[in-house]
């Protein structure tokens, strides 16, 4: 999911900035800044937790980024955030409220629980990586639907050629 939304934010900062205004009062550039940083933050995240020599700063990093995503999340609710936040790497969406609290607070119970087993135990580490892998390909069919059944829609409907 970071990988998606780190992405995302690099290409097309201006969709989280815009929800970022409506609970940070800060210039727009400056919101254009802060979502690129928080986009190498999530590719940096991703990078350090598949790598065992820096797991454990990739953990905190991934729970840190999961308490600032409930924050703000939190800030939108209390903001009434109508903007789409673009969150998870998608291109329009929700604005800043409640999928953004639970999400985060998931990235921290999952980080700290990480950092609790043992960054190094290779079971866990394993079985971490694959339930992850799977929450991941779920939530990115979830957030690009859309695009999902309009690809089957068109195989379905192709015409089969004249042979």
């Amino acid at each position: 999911m970071f990988l998606q939304a780190g992405a995302a934010k690099i290409v097309r900062p201006g969709i989280s900035a815009k929800a970022l205004a409506e609970v940070l009062p800060l210039r727009a550039e400056s919101l254009r800044w802060l979502t690129k940083l928080t986009a190498v933050a999530e590719l940096a995240t991703v990078l350090a937790v598949v790598l065992p020599p820096v797991r454990p700063a990739g953990l905190v990093l991934a729970g840190t980024l999961g308490l600032l995503f409930a924050v703000l999340g939190l800030a939108g609710l209390v903001t009434g955030s109508s903007e789409p936040c673009g969150c998870f790497g998608t291109q329009n969406g929700k604005p800043l409220g409640m999928a953004n609290v639970l999400t985060g607070l998931v990235f921290v119970v999952v980080s700290a629980v990480s950092l609790w087993m043992g960054a190094y135990d290779e079971t866990f580490v394993a079985t971490t990586a694959l339930l992850t892998t799977v929450f991941s390909a779920g939530w990115l069919m979830w957030a690009n639907r859309g695009h999902l059944l309009r690809i089957i829609d068109n195989v379905r409907n192709r015409e089969e050629p004249a042979g």
